[in-house]
């Protein structure tokens, strides 16, 4: 008697690895600047300076449980996402 497979859980199908929380990643992607499940708000902060790369860019600044968020007002594919 054959044994059929057992299809695997269904949590399985969905997960996506977690970066968030510990890769730095330069002009991403907007999907990849969008809050994960679990993932929040603890500060943000409208209007602060690049003072390096972009010197003079202004951009806001968030931070969140998993990571620290910079992305320019002006021009939304320069952005910073560093994991904590």
């Amino acid at each position: 008697m054959q044994r059929s497979a057992q299809p695997p859980h269904p949590l399985l199908h969905r997960y996506e690895p977690l970066w968030q929380d510990r890769d730095i990643r330069f002009d991403a992607a907007s999907s990849e600047l969008s809050l994960r499940p679990g993932e929040r708000v603890i500060e943000a902060f409208a209007r602060v300076e690049d003072t390096k790369g972009n010197t003079g860019e202004v951009g806001k600044f968030t931070v969140t449980n998993l990571r620290l968020i910079w992305q320019s007002l002006s021009k939304p594919r320069i952005n910073l996402s560093i994991g904590k």
